[in-house]
């Protein structure tokens, strides 16, 4: 029996191969085993050392030394003499000594002493072999000029041979003779995600984040699955402290900062050895980002470089893998990481200085009446910084630019706009129209990064007048609420006159905002006032601002979705409701990372909101209010699981702040019920509300008071149900919206056990897609309807959705109460997961697979393999057939769970 060891993390497949090509290698046999540089070669050849049976004599042979020696003999002979005692056949001293005299013949060409050579091993071989099998264990045999030689000769009297080499694209001819003798030949390819995981967490001893894994792989590109490179750069970011554990789990702790590749790896240590044309071509496409064959031109004159050494250089680089050539031509660094690592090499001017070079000259041949490509020349302008010296004219021509790539480009034009008021400077015609155009496009667009360029540089600003500082004042609040850094106050007071609102309570810095009747172009007076009327719970007011910000007449089912934002603090989708397409959040930063929390918490994927909630811990430099909120829903996600340590964690540390007494006490009762009981968190409960009272905080209000009600009404405590039922029903004739009409039929129906007021209250929580209210909803209807059945059924998909054994539990004893077979997981081929069943609402949106992947976090290459997965399932041939089938529901029936005794 073979010694059977654990295959390294997903290469069983791979191991299985060479296990069965082991097990029938009577005759001799070549195994070929082709990967890029790290993606386990060596691993692999360890394990099946590992693998093999105690009676196999095994020589290992590292060829990565052997450069100069066009066979790698002499490192065969070393391996060999290694293992001399073992073999104890005294003939084979006559053996050694042969070869070794025939590796000192000066001339290595001839065929006599090739045929003489082949000779001479297959003796030495055959000679170790002849009374137990030998396998010859090959790393890197790429490293000699011609393996096949040594390699065959071994195959030839019965040895196994199993060689490993670097698969670089174009094989070496003599790589290429290997692959044509070898008899089996396995190519590894990228580990799949879970191993990449898998690796992650044995060498961090934490499992890592989603977002960690989604930000390792946009920056490796497809060197992501490498266990070499991935284990590097992951052991780098823990060196360099760029990786911190959060809640069990691995994070990056800066959240924005891009990944690079380590200094050790093999790529940047090329790049380091170049010289001449090919460093600076290197780094031109790293700087640059991409370029095509028609750029290198324009690069030889920038680089004062001949134009056919310049091609030379390009077709080694991607030859020897730094680069790589895309299908449409464009030609890119090997992965986003190693662009970092020359860039940053290079040092910090070196992309303005590039920039610049480039701008000069396609302005040169502009002024010369030659045509150039404007959007490409406004790009390199634009990005040179202070690095180029060009004039008012430059910046007014910017302005143009900008102004025609507003509508389609508006990323763009922002950087366009900004570039351009640094060349216009404050005293020019030009400066006082561009501003407010350019803060309301970065309002547009999400760039809050010029807000604080500018701010940075207030000499580009001067003096504004009246109205551009208001617009600075709201654009700055708005920067500084996404980001969650504030602005440097010495240039705030220099240019605003005054100190801007504190950000840490983004409600109150609203507000202040609004009262300053202060008003500009980029935030109006409706827009103000329908955001400080939400916070303040006066829809009279809030309701005709927001129809005159939206420019309808209708503005009721707005102002639900305003009201509703306004409830659970999710000030980024305040600004989506009263901005409409003025706005766009910015895909990092704390709003951001808030409303993913609250977005994964609705529609159940809880894993992704928790991911969400640690990025949002370690993004910005205040414990805000969205910080506070972010944790409480993290509290209550754990809760919910059952998780009471991992709840009380995110607990610990939630800033006092009386906006957050609602949101605080939902999450503490439903504790509270777990630990102590429902008795003492109706206590606990009622006196929170009677506190509430008095601070009249409203984030999570809803929420406390029909989970308070919920656990009163169940736990026998008649007095304290009906004392909140009443404060649920004054809510809603105060505010009364679309989720207080739902709260009250809820809490209708749980204090007086009436099954009609559940059911209204569950389909009006079913049309706002939140599926853990759903959830809830559709327990309370099973414990008081005739028929509970399919209430049972709809509870159980929906806690399993959200991944939850507690909830899960609780509906198998909600169907033993009512005498109904627990439901069983739908193990057909079929169900669908969290992610897919998202997947496919988004397809009914009309989102692209890019689209998808940024909402729920993945990478776009997951998308399409999932998609793939969901055709397969459900039948469906293309995404309109999907979603045609998802709206008559024909896709959903793997969601109905079957039942069990």
């Amino acid at each position: 029996m073979g010694r059977r060891r654990t295959a390294p993390c997903g290469r069983d497949q791979e191991l299985a191969v060479l296990r069965e090509a082991a097990a029938t290698a009577e005759h001799g046999r070549l195994i070929a085993i082709r990967g890029h540089a790290g993606v386990g070669k060596s691993t692999l050849l360890e394990a099946i050392a590992q693998d093999l049976p105690s009676a196999d004599m095994v020589i290992r042979v590292p060829l990565g030394g052997a450069a100069d020696d066009r066979f790698g003999v002499t490192t065969v002979l070393d391996a060999i003499r290694d293992r001399f005692e073992q073999v104890g056949d005294p003939h084979l001293v006559r053996s050694i000594g042969a070869v070794t005299r025939l590796m000192s013949v000066r001339d290595h060409t001839s065929e006599w002493w090739t045929a003489r050579m082949v000779v001479e091993l297959a003796a030495l071989f055959g000679g170790i072999a002849q009374h137990r099998r030998v396998v010859l264990l090959v790393d890197d045999a790429h490293a000699v000029r011609e393996p096949a030689l040594v390699l065959g000769a071994a195959r030839r009297p019965g040895c196994l041979v199993v060689a490993a080499f670097r698969d670089t694209g174009d094989l070496a001819p003599g790589v290429a003779e290997l692959v044509t003798l070898a008899d089996d030949t396995v190519e590894l390819g990228p580990l799949p995600d879970s191993c990449v995981e898998s690796l992650v967490s044995r060498i961090a001893a934490a499992p890592p984040d989603e977002s960690l894994l989604v930000a390792l792989h946009d920056a490796l590109g497809p060197l992501f699955g490498n266990p070499g490179t991935t284990l590097a750069t992951v052991e780098d970011l823990q060196e360099r402290g760029l990786l911190t554990v959060l809640h069990d789990r691995l994070c990056l702790r800066n959240p924005g900062e891009p990944i690079v590749l380590p200094s050790t790896h093999w790529l940047p240590r090329r790049v380091r050895r170049l010289a001449g044309e090919e460093r600076e071509l290197v780094t031109a496409v790293a700087v640059l980002g991409e370029l095509t064959v028609d750029d290198l031109p324009l690069l030889a004159r920038v680089l004062d470089a001949e134009l056919p050494d310049l091609g030379r250089a390009l077709d080694r680089l991607i030859l020897e893998g730094v680069l790589s050539a895309g299908p449409d031509g464009d030609v890119r660094c090997r992965c986003a990481a190693l662009a970092g690592a020359i860039v940053a090499d290079s040092g910090p001017e070196a992309p303005d200085r590039l920039h610049a070079a480039i701008a000069a000259d396609l302005l040169d041949r502009a002024r010369r009446g030659e045509p150039i490509e404007a959007t490409v020349m406004a790009d390199h302008v634009s990005g040179a910084g202070s690095a180029l010296d060009a004039d008012d004219e430059v910046g007014a021509w910017l302005v143009t630019r900008a102004e025609e790539a507003e509508r389609d480009q508006p990323e763009r034009a922002v950087r366009w706009y900004a570039a351009a008021l640094r060349r216009l400077g404050p005293g020019h015609p030009e400066h006082a129209r561009v501003l407010p155009v350019l803060l309301r496009l970065v309002v547009r667009t999400g760039l809050y990064d010029v807000v604080y360029g500018l701010f940075a540089e207030p000499e580009m600003l001067g003096s504004p007048s009246p109205t551009a500082r208001a617009d600075l004042r709201s654009v700055a609040v708005m920067a500084m609420l996404h980001v969650g850094t504030p602005l440097p106050g010495r240039a705030v007071r220099r240019i605003l006159g005054e100190p801007l609102p504190d950000m840490i309570d983004g409600y109150g810095a609203l507000r202040r905002l609004a009262d300053s009747r202060s008003v500009g172009m980029v935030l109006s007076a409706a827009d103000l006032a329908a955001v400080s009327g939400a916070i303040a719970g006066d829809r009279r007011t809030c309701g005709p601002a927001l129809g005159e910000s939206r420019c309808t007449d209708d503005p009721a089912a707005l102002l639900d979705d305003l009201i509703e934002a306004i409830s659970v603090g999710d000030l980024a989708t305040v600004f989506e409701v009263v901005l409409g397409e003025r706005y766009r959040a910015p895909t990092t930063g704390v709003l951001s990372a808030y409303q993913r929390v609250v977005r994964g918490y609705a529609r159940g994927d809880w894993s992704a909101a928790l991911s969400a909630a640690r990025e949002l811990r370690l993004t910005g430099s205040a414990d805000t209010l969205v910080h506070g909120a972010g944790r409480l829903f993290a509290a209550e996600i754990c809760s919910a699981r059952g998780d009471v340590r991992g709840a009380d964690e995110w607990l610990t540390g939630v800033t006092v702040d009386d906006r957050l007494a609602p949101l605080r006490g939902w999450v503490e009762t439903g504790l509270t019920h777990q630990v102590d009981g429902p008795a003492e968190a109706t206590r606990r409960a009622v006196f929170a509300m009677r506190r509430n009272r008095r601070i009249d905080g409203r984030i999570g209000l809803e929420r406390f008071l029909l989970r308070a009600l919920e656990i009163a009404a169940c736990s026998g405590e008649r007095a304290a149900a009906v004392q909140l039922l009443g404060e649920i029903e004054e809510l809603h004739r105060r505010d009364a919206s679309h989720k207080t009409m739902e709260l009250v039929f809820l809490a209708r129906g749980a204090a007086n056990h009436d099954a009609l007021y559940t059911r209204v209250g569950a389909d009006l929580a079913r049309r706002r897609k939140d599926q853990p209210d759903l959830l809830r909803a559709c327990l309370t209807v099973a414990k008081f309807a005739g028929e509970p059945r399919s209430w049972l059924y709809e509870a159980y998909e929906l806690a399993k959705l959200c991944d939850s054994p507690l909830l899960l539990d609780c509906v198998r004893s909600a169907s033993r109460e009512r005498g109904v077979g627990a439901p069983r997981a739908h193990r057909s081929r079929d169900s669908l997961s969290p992610h897919e069943l998202r997947m496919i609402e988004l397809i009914r949106a009309g989102y692209t697979n890019r689209q998808i992947a940024a909402d729920i976090r993945v990478r776009e290459k997951t998308v399409e393999n999932s998609l793939t997965r969901l055709f397969a399932k459900t039948g469906c041939r293309s995404r309109v057939e999907l979603a045609a089938a998802s709206l008559d529901g024909r896709i959903l029936d793997a969601a109905v769970p079957s039942a069990g005794a």
